[in-house]
């Protein structure tokens, strides 16, 4: 497991990124020695640090969108298995259940159906455990993190 971990590029990409903010930490380090042992001028130092200022915020603000985009794909995946484990659960006790208490769940599910010209729109929920908070507008009160989705179909045939 480690192993797949060290072969990802986005994580060879981070380790790359953060050999160079440390590259770049030592350099601006050795040019303030340098200027405090009288070895540079001020006008010298006022030239390099600008530029290494400049690297170094590029290569944090990558960091940053990298650490980002894992915490997202952290999230998709965790949303992901939550609505795994939620259709196991259903499934596995629709089994046993009459047609009214299927159309209890349903009900419970479906919160709006939309018929367009050419596509059907189909408002749903499903509680999402440990998920982030959604929109004011699209949050239902009673449901712990649950909100509203859509799942859009095109009509067969339509335009």
């Amino acid at each position: 497991m480690q192993e797949a971990k060290n072969a990802d590029p986005v994580r060879q990409r981070e380790q790359y990124l953060e050999r160079e903010q440390a590259r770049l930490h030592s350099q601006m380090d050795r040019l303030l020695t340098a200027y405090q042992e009288e070895l540079l001028t001020l006008e010298q130092l006022r030239e390099h640090m600008p530029d290494l200022r400049k690297q170094k915020q590029a290569i944090e603000s990558e960091l940053q969108s990298l650490r980002t985009a894992a915490q997202d794909q952290s999230r998709c995946l965790r949303v992901l298995d939550t609505v795994t484990e939620f259709r196991r659960r259903l499934q596995g006790n629709a089994d046993g259940l009459d047609i009214i208490a299927r159309r209890k769940i349903i009900r419970l599910l479906v919160k709006e159906i939309l018929v367009g010209a050419d596509n059907i729109i189909i408002r749903h929920s499903i509680p999402l455990a440990n998920s982030s908070p959604h929109p004011p507008d699209s949050t239902l009160p009673g449901l712990p993190g649950g909100g509203f989705s859509d799942c859009v179909r095109g009509v067969p045939g339509g335009k």
